[in-house]
């Protein structure tokens, strides 16, 4: 709760509040918006915990702002604003928070301008991680993780010790789009915590089990809604690493589980157990509440996460946290509560999310252990949707690999897609154009609608050779019981549809006039879509290349040592030549140099020929005693003739 000397003010509707919206370009005021700019006295202010169904630790999520403003009010696109209110009576204002203007759209009258604006907090979540995780100079510890996380984006955060600030980070994954909402999630969840935003514009670190208690008795008749049930205590803590690392710490049914973060990868068993067991501390000592939602007068101060008491007209008194919160009005305030939650939390290990995040989690794999075991891994999610038919093949992986020694690469795929009916699906692997692996075709029937397939396959590689691995899918009929339990129903239908009965009252017979005909079988292949980002592939093992880019530039020096003739000196001369070749394997160069003449002695010209029959990054080529000797690096083998 913010602390506000005039906070019981806020209760009084009687009395009148004085706002200061401040509206930045930058650093720089631009101007003020006071009441008589705010239209129609609408405010409403979005302050959420955690908006899930049940608590889940880590969550971070932004807080919102709307209002309207009179239509002479300038464009505040992309303008900060700090919110300030101040109820008369009052010597201070108070700072309810700051925002950043993400919408300001005209009203079809003309008359105003409806403003939607978010906290600092709606930039982090969305923001790319790539370039910044792969920049860190890891390992750090937590604490300096998180650290270097809210310098990059210049957000002050709450300075406190969290409980697992000495764990130590490494680079555990090979990011592909991580956001800063993975990242922020991540960092609380590892702590037994959520995050916020506070008024300040600081992230403040939550945790439900330290926050003071405001009470309410009055609310708007007939708003409280509560469960018959209280959320329970956890009792064991379940957390999924990479690799299929499984760790249990306590024991009962009310089981927590943390399963996707990359905090944890690469550790050992024994190394992470002790974190673990600080969250376990943490969130089981999380007090049981009641889920419950209730409206009541608007208190500015109250923020998302305070533990709140509700004191029913029977007497009954519940305890709640402010998990979602909403405030609406300018003058008669309005606060809307909401806390949600599971009286027993509930895990589908075996749920299609929660295994497409253990496979996916499996191949981010730590590249400390991948190069202390001399491998490397390839990975590719797709760029593009495919729509898959039975007339063609549809290539949806493509892999180029290099090998630096003859090894036998390892590929796995998940691959959810949408089948529009129910049929076949053939998966074939090819290396550079050529199938491989034929026994291997992964031909599976898939009833219609969401499916999910889990392909692998392996192969053998060169050394020194460089090869395209890639996966085609073709859709295809096949005759199943349901297509003919269907033509079945359609040939019963249209019995059914088109019979009449001619009845012979006198002969006491009766006759049908439509005869049962049976509906050809529908022999329609299936159509199915792959959706952008869907496809998991991966490809491991030793001996392949690390696949980092190359320029395309290399660079030659030669240089001459210092020699005498006679008496006659000469200093050193260096020779540098620089090569732009995309594709050097094989190519050459000649290195003229001219005659000169000194005096009555004359060097003719030399022609110097290198052929470069692999690429490196550079060479040298030393003369010393009127002898050339060649300095090979990174293996490259180079031929010279004078």
């Amino acid at each position: 709760m913010i602390n506000y000397a005039y906070e019981s003010l806020f209760k009084q509707n009687s009395v009148y509040k004085n706002y200061a919206i401040a509206v930045y370009d930058g650093e720089t005021l631009e101007s003020i918006i006071r009441n008589d700019e705010l239209y129609s006295q609408e405010l409403e202010l979005s302050t959420p915990l955690c908006s899930e169904g049940s608590l889940i630790y880590g969550t971070c999520e932004a807080s919102s702002i709307k209002f309207k403003v009179t239509a002479g009010v300038g464009t505040l696109k992309n303008r900060k604003i700090i919110v300030n209110v101040q109820p008369e009576g009052a010597e201070d204002m108070l700072q309810i928070g700051v925002f950043y203007v993400y919408s300001d759209k005209i009203s079809n009258d003309r008359y105003s301008r409806e403003i939607v604006a978010y906290d600092i907090l709606y930039t982090i979540i969305n923001a790319d991680m790539d370039e910044w995780y792969l920049s860190l100079a890891l390992p750090m510890t937590l604490a300096d993780f998180r650290t270097a996380f809210f310098t990059y984006f210049s957000i002050p955060q709450e300075n406190v010790n969290l409980v697992n600030d000495s764990m130590v980070i490494t680079r555990s994954i090979l990011p592909d789009k991580l956001s800063g909402k993975d990242v922020i999630n991540a960092i609380c969840e590892a702590n037994g915590c959520f995050g916020k935003i506070d008024n300040t514009g600081t992230f403040k670190y939550i945790f439900l089990n330290s926050v003071d208690t405001v009470p309410y008795t009055l609310y708007k008749q007939g708003s409280l809604q509560y469960e018959d049930y209280l959320v329970q205590p956890i009792t064991a803590l379940k957390v999924y690493s990479n690799n299929d690392i499984e760790i249990d710490i306590g024991s009962g049914t009310n089981m927590y589980v943390i399963e996707d973060n990359f905090l944890f990868y690469d550790k050992l068993v024994s190394d992470l157990t002790p974190y673990l067991e600080n969250i376990y501390d943490i969130i089981t000592a999380t007090p049981t509440y009641r889920p419950l939602k209730f409206s009541t007068y608007g208190d500015p101060c109250v923020e998302a996460g305070d533990k709140i008491t509700v004191t029913t007209p029977a007497g009954d008194t519940f305890v709640a946290f402010v998990l979602e919160r909403k405030l609406t009005g300018l003058q008669a305030l309005t606060d809307d509560f909401e806390a949600d939650g599971l009286e027993y939390y509930e895990y589908d290990i075996n749920s299609d999310s929660s295994q497409i995040r253990r496979i996916w989690n499996n191949t981010l794999v730590l590249q400390t252990q991948i190069e202390n075991a001399r491998c490397y891994v390839y990975a590719q999610r797709n760029t593009a949707a495919f729509n898959l038919t039975s007339s063609t093949e549809t290539r949806i992986i493509s892999i180029p690999l290099s090998a630096v020694d003859n090894t036998i690469p390892v590929f796995t795929g998940t691959i959810p897609l949408v089948m529009s009916a129910d049929g076949e699906v053939t998966f074939k692997y090819y290396l550079d154009g050529v199938e491989i692996n034929q026994d291997d075709n992964d031909t599976i029937y898939l009833t219609k609608g969401e499916q999910f397939v889990t392909i692998t396959t392996f192969f053998e590689m060169l050394k020194n050779t460089r090869k395209t691995f890639s996966v085609t899918a073709q859709t295809g009929y096949r005759q199943s019981v349901e297509r003919e339990q269907t033509a079945k129903i359609i040939s019963l239908k249209d019995w059914i549809d088109n019979q009449s009965i001619s009845v012979d009252v006198q002969a006491g017979t009766a006759s049908f006039n439509y005869d049962y005909v049976d509906t050809p079988i529908d022999t329609t292949p299936p159509g199915a879509l792959i959706d952008v980002g869907k496809i998991r592939a991966v490809i491991f093992a030793s001996g392949l290349a690390s696949e980092q880019p190359w320029d395309g530039h290399i660079d030659i020096v030669e240089d001459a040592a210092y020699w005498i003739i006679d008496d006659l000196p000469f200093g050193s001369a260096t020779d540098s030549v620089s090569i732009d070749e995309q594709n050097p394997v094989g190519g050459t160069f000649t290195d003229t140099v001219s005659g000169w003449s000194i005096t009555e002695i004359t060097f003719e010209s030399a022609t110097d020929s290198v052929s470069i029959t692999t690429h490196t990054d550079s060479f040298r080529r030393v003369l010393e005693d009127g002898s050339v000797r060649i300095t090979e690096d990174n293996n490259t083998r180079i031929t010279e003739g004078d």
